[in-house]
C-alpha cells in the first residue's frame, strides 16, 4: 500500500497542539481501516462516498475522523469528511501554505465543541506532509444520529473543489488535474491517540464511487485496508476493523468490534455494467464480473397504448463486446462496459370491422409498420338477415365506395363497413293491380296503391274494397318502412240495403234525416257486407236521436224496415156550451222546438209524427189557462167555463137595444103631460 494512500494528516497543527495539552503527552497514533478502490478507478478526476453520522463517539484521547480522499499524481493529497474533536475551542481555518515555506496560514477560525461531529476538507500540496491547509464547517450540520451525507471532491483543470451534499465547502489548486495510479480510497480513522483501547461505535460507508469527468460511477471492486497513517507510531496494533454490510456491494462499516480482515482482500466486485437504454420501459442497468455471458433479450413487442406498439427488431451496441444486429436475442461476453439499444419498429393497429363479419367477413385487419399500406376488403355486398330483411354494402367509413380499398398507416386505425338496413315490401291483390312491392331502406316510405276497388256482382250485389292488411283504409298511399311488409288487399261481398222507418201506426214516415248503422251514418241506403251482422241502431228525425236497436244479417239485397216511435198528438179546446174554443196553444217538444198558435174555429190542432208523443205546453181562453205534459199519443182536451165572444156581444147587444126602446117611450108620455097643462100669464 502506497504512503499516501493512506496518510490522514490531522486538521491543523493548533488542534494537535490542543490535543496534546489536554493529553498530557504527544499522541503518535493514526489508527486507519477502511476500502480502497481497484485499478478501474486510476487516472480518476474526483470522488465521492456516503458516510453515516454517528454520535456520541467516546474519544477522549486524540480524535475521530470519517473521510474520502486519494493521493494526486504529483503525489498531492486531498480528503474530505467528518471529525469529531475531543476539545471545545477556536480552531483556525480557511488555511493554505505559505508560498515562501509551505507552512499554514489561516485566515479564520471556527468555534467547535467537543463530541460534535463536523464537515472538513482538506489538502497537502506535493512534498508537504505537515501543518493543516483546509477548513471545517460550525457544529450541527450533519443531522441526527445515523444520517448518511454525501461528501466529495473533484477537479476542473488543477483546481480541486470539496463538497458536502452537493454544496463546495472548499477548493485549492494542487497543480494536477487527475489522481495518476492512484484509487480513491473510504476511511475511518483514531487520530492523534496513543492507545487503541478507546471504543469507535461502527460508521457506514457506502457508494464509494468515482468519475472522470462526467457523472460518479460506483468504484467496481473494492479492497480491504487496515494499518496506520502516514507518521505514525506502529507499535501498538490496530484493533479497528471493518465488514460488509449483509450482501449489498459497496457498503461496509468500520470501527471497534469488526473483524480484521488482511489488507488486499477483495470486499465486493461489482465488475462491468450492461446498460440497457429503451424509451418503452426496459431501461436497466447491471454490473457483471469480467467474462460473464449474458443473454441479451426483450420482449419481442411492447404495448404502448391501445392499438399502439413497438416490435423488436434488433439491437445496436456500443463499447467493446457490444453487439449490433437484427437478432432479438443474443450471447455477450462481458469484458467492458456496454450499452445496448434496442431497435423498435413502431406499429399501429388497423381494425376492420363489419357487423355482419360472419356472414361477410372483412380482410386487413392486424399490425403495420408506421407507414404502410394496409389493404381492406369485404367479401361481398349484400347480406341476407331473417326472412324480408338483408344488409346491403354503403361503402367505408374511409369514403372508399368499393368493396375493397387501401390506407396508409399513421396510427391506430378503425376501417368500418358501413352497411344499409332494407326491408322487402311485398303488395298483393286477388282484384286489380298493385304497385309499391320491393327492397326500401330501414325507416324510408314506400307508396302502395290499387287500381281496382270495385268489382260489380248484378243487381244489387258487388265486390268491394276494404282496406289493407296493415289497417290502411286508402286504396293508395305511403307506408313507413320499419320492418319487412306483407300488404294483402281486402275484399268484401256486399249487398245493397235500404232503411224504410213507420210510425207507431205503419205509416211510412219521409222526414228521416238518416240512419246510424253499427256506428255509420246512412241515407236510406248502403252496400253492406254479406254475412255480417249489423245494428240499426238508431234515425235521425227532427234533430233527435230515435233509438232502434234493431240487428240484421245481409245475404242479399234487402230493405229493412224500422218502427219508430212517433206518434200522432191531438190538441183541443171547448167552451162553456162544448163549442170548440179557438184557444192559444203554447207547445214545445223534445228537440227544443215550439208552437204557438190559436185553435181556430175548429178547436183543435194534430201534430204527426211526434217522437215518443212528447209535447208539453198550455191551453189559455178568455182569461183562462191550462197546463198539459203528454206522450205516447194520448192527447189532449181542454173545457173552459167561458161563453164563447160571439154569444156575449150579441147579449149586450140585444139589452143596448132594450134600454134605447125604454129612453123613448118614458120620453114620450112626458111630452103629452106637458101639453095639456095651463100656460101660466106673464108676470
Amino acid at each position: 500500500m502506497r504512503g499516501h494512500e493512506l496518510r490522514f494528516v490531522f486538521l491543523c497543527t493548533a488542534l494537535l497542539i490542543a490535543q496534546a495539552a489536554m493529553a498530557g503527552a504527544a499522541s503518535t497514533y493514526w489508527f486507519q481501516t477502511g476500502v480502497r478502490g481497484g485499478s478501474a478507478t486510476y487516472g480518476n478526476s474526483g470522488a465521492s462516498a456516503l458516510i453515516q453520522t454517528v454520535v456520541p463517539q467516546n474519544n477522549m484521547i486524540g480524535s475521530f475522523g470519517f473521510w474520502v480522499g486519494e493521493t494526486l499524481s504529483n503525489g498531492a493529497f486531498v480528503q474530505v469528511g467528518y471529525v469529531i474533536p475531543n476539545a471545545t475551542a477556536e480552531y483556525p481555518s480557511g488555511c493554505v501554505p505559505n508560498p515562501r515555506n509551505n507552512t499554514p496560514v489561516c485566515a479564520t477560525h471556527v468555534s467547535l465543541t467537543a463530541g460534535q461531529p463536523v464537515w472538513f476538507w482538506e489538502f497537502f500540496p506535493h512534498n508537504v506532509t505537515s501543518g493543516f491547509f483546509g477548513g471545517y464547517g460550525p457544529d450541527g450540520v450533519l443531522g441526527s444520529n445515523g444520517t448518511f451525507n454525501n461528501y466529495s471532491f473533484r477537479s476542473y483543470g488543477d483546481t480541486w473543489y470539496f463538497y458536502f451534499n452537493g454544496n463546495v465547502i472548499g477548493s485549492a489548486d494542487m497543480n494536477a488535474s487527475t489522481s495518476g495510479g492512484n484509487p480513491p480510497i473510504a476511511v475511518a480513522e483514531y487520530a492523534d491517540t496513543s492507545t487503541n483501547s478507546t471504543l469507535m461505535a461502527p460508521v457506514g460507508f457506502k457508494n464509494l464511487a468515482f468519475t472522470t469527468g462526467g457523472g460518479y460511477d460506483l468504484v467496481p471492486s473494492g479492497y480491504s485496508v487496515l494499518g496506520y497513517g502516514t507518521g505514525s507510531a506502529k507499535s501498538l496494533k490496530n484493533r479497528y476493523g471493518l465488514k460488509e454490510v449483509g450482501n449489498y456491494a459497496d457498503y461496509f462499516r468500520a470501527g471497534s468490534g469488526l473483524p480484521l480482515p488482511t489488507n488486499g482482500t477483495r470486499l465486493w466486485t461489482i465488475g462491468y455494467t450492461l446498460n440497457i437504454v429503451s424509451p418503452y420501459g426496459l431501461s436497466s442497468s447491471s454490473n457483471y464480473e469480467a467474462y460473464t455471458i449474458v443473454n441479451l433479450t426483450a420482449p419481442t413487442n411492447m404495448n404502448i397504448s391501445p392499438g399502439e406498439r413497438v416490435v423488436l427488431k434488433g439491437w445496436r451496441g456500443v463499447g467493446s463486446g457490444a453487439y449490433t444486429g437484427n437478432d432479438t436475442s443474443h450471447l455477450l461476453s462481458i469484458y467492458d462496459n456496454i450499452t445496448e439499444y434496442p431497435v423498435w419498429q413502431q406499429e399501429y393497429y388497423v381494425n376492420v370491422y363489419s357487423p355482419y363479419g360472419n356472414l361477410t367477413p372483412t380482410s386487413g385487419s392486424g399490425w403495420y409498420d408506421m407507414g404502410a399500406k394496409a389493404n381492406y376488403s369485404v367479401a361481398r355486398n349484400l347480406t341476407p338477415l331473417t326472412y324480408g330483411s338483408r344488409a346491403v354494402f354503403d361503402g367505408w367509413s374511409t369514403g372508399v365506395k368499393g368493396l375493397s380499398g387501401s390506407v396508409i398507416v399513421e396510427g391506430q386505425e378503425y376501417v368500418d363497413a358501413n352497411w344499409v338496413t332494407q326491408y322487402l315490401v311485398n303488395v298483393s291483390s286477388r282484384y286489380g293491380t298493385t304497385t309499391g312491392s320491393g327492397w326500401y331502406d330501414a325507416g324510408s316510405t314506400a307508396y302502395i296503391s290499387l287500381n281496382t276497388t270495385m268489382v260489380p256482382l248484378g243487381e244489387g250485389g258487388r265486390i268491394q274494397f276494404q282496406g289493407w292488411s296493415n289497417g290502411m283504409q286508402n286504396p293508395s298511399g305511403n307506408v313507413t318502412v320499419g320492418g319487412p311488409l306483407f300488404l294483402h288487399a281486402l275484399f268484401n261481398e256486399q249487398f245493397a240495403t235500404s232503411f224504410l222507418a213507420t210510425d207507431t201506426y205503419g205509416e211510412p214516415v219521409g222526414d228521416v234525416e238518416y240512419f246510424v248503422v253499427s256506428g255509420s251514418r246512412v241515407n236510406g241506403s248502403a252496400y253492406l257486407n254479406a254475412g255480417q251482422q249489423y245494428a240499426l241502431q238508431y234515425a235521425r228525425i227532427d234533430g233527435l236521436n230515435i233509438s232502434i236497436n234493431q240487428t240484421f244479417n245481409v245475404s242479399s239485397p234487402r230493405t229493412i224496415t224500422a218502427k219508430l216511435p212517433l206518434y200522432n198528438v191531438t190538441i183541443n179546446a171547448k167552451d162553456l156550451l162544448g163549442g170548440p174554443a179557438n184557444a192559444t196553444l203554447s207547445a214545445e217538444f223534445s228537440n227544443g222546438s215550439t208552437y204557438t198558435q190559436f185553435l181556430g174555429p175548429n178547436g183543435s190542432v194534430t201534430f204527426h209524427n211526434v217522437p215518443y208523443g212528447l209535447v208539453y205546453g198550455s191551453v189559455g181562453y178568455e182569461g183562462a189557462s191550462k197546463s198539459f205534459n203528454v206522450s205516447y199519443g194520448t192527447g189532449f182536451a181542454a173545457n173552459f167555463q167561458a161563453l164563447p165572444p160571439s154569444l156575449i156581444i150579441g147579449i149586450v147587444a140585444v139589452a143596448i137595444i132594450a134600454v134605447m126602446l125604454v129612453v123613448t117611450l118614458v120620453l114620450r108620455r112626458r111630452g103629452h103631460h106637458e101639453a095639456r097643462q095651463p100656460r101660466s100669464s106673464p108676470a
